[in-house]
């Protein structure tokens, strides 16, 4: 057991039958103030793992712990300063969302009085008095977002957060998961198959395929063991037009189409120093966005 970890399992496994091992010898390190990433395809067996996490399914051994203590010696006093969301939210929704949250604390002897500064974290303190079912798909996720931090939690499970969110309501989530874990020092667990929102909010991820553990660590760590190659798209006027005169400074560059212009890049200082090159050329920039490569390596990994 080490207490650095928020999360941590030894040899975890779990079958459904003789036939079908789910988890095989599952070994997670999740460092204390990380937002973690617990990534793989559908069907890899992350909310199995999820489940066991949260003792909704036994493990045979006294192999998890959280916030450095045995789940299965201290159950379910480990969970009053976890938050956990496994899956959608169950939501009253002829209810308020205040409602909503009064309901959880009365259950779990927690303080009405944090309510509405649970509310005020997610940013429904204004909709607290409306009909759940009243809420856009973003705002219910957020809700249960507060439901999961009622407890003032160190630690936050969640399952597949974003799933089923439109552009806007991934943003809203994603954004405020950053904060959750940047200002109020909560280690974050998310349980994901959306690539490009793990790459876009977290420090470090592990890949489950088939039960079986492929990696685990930061992302910087994986991007230098696996060599993968990193890129920064520009939106630019004419990217065509532009791009034999940028290719006389940056050989790398390369227009995609008439309005993006990509280049390779080794470290992150290089990225403002291609932006402001750009603009002393005129060249006016309305977006910037990176890629690290990583949908190639895991999308070759899941499929062997």
């Amino acid at each position: 057991m080490d207490t650095s970890l928020a999360i941590e399992t030894n040899n975890l496994n779990y079958s459904f039958s003789k036939y079908r091992k789910a988890i095989n010898n599952l070994s997670l390190q999740v460092p204390q103030g990380s937002i973690f990433g617990f990534l793989g395809p559908n069907g890899a067996g992350k909310t199995t793992t999820m489940r066991m996490l949260t003792g909704m399914l036994p493990s045979d051994n006294d192999n998890v712990f959280l916030m450095g203590n045995s789940l299965q010696k201290t159950m379910p006093q480990v969970f009053e300063n976890i938050g956990t969301l496994i899956e959608m939210p169950s939501l009253y929704l002829h209810l308020s969302g205040y409602n909503n949250l009064k309901i959880i604390c009365i259950l779990r002897g927690i303080d009405v009085a944090r309510i509405n500064a649970t509310l005020d974290l997610v940013g429904l303190l204004q909709d607290g008095k409306r009909k759940v079912k009243e809420y856009s798909l973003g705002m219910k996720q957020r809700l249960g977002i507060a439901m999961a931090l009622l407890p003032n939690p160190k630690l936050l499970l969640l399952d597949e957060p974003v799933n089923g969110l439109d552009p806007a309501g991934m943003v809203e989530v994603r954004e405020l998961l950053k904060k959750l874990n940047k200002e109020h020092n909560i280690t974050v667990f998310i349980s994901s198959h959306l690539l490009n929102e793990i790459e876009k909010t977290c420090t470090h991820i592990s890949i489950i395929h088939k039960g079986n553990l492929k990696y685990q660590g930061s992302l910087s760590d994986l991007q230098e063991s696996q060599g993968l190659s990193k890129e920064v798209t520009f939106t630019i006027n004419d990217a065509i037009a532009a791009e034999q005169m940028v290719k006389q400074h940056y050989n790398t560059a390369k227009a995609i189409n008439r309005n993006t212009l990509v280049f390779e890049f080794e470290h992150e200082d290089d990225i403002p120093r291609i932006n402001k090159w750009l603009v002393g050329q005129g060249i006016n920039v309305s977006g910037i966005n990176t890629k690290l490569g990583l949908e190639d390596w895991f999308m070759k990994m899941t499929s062997k």
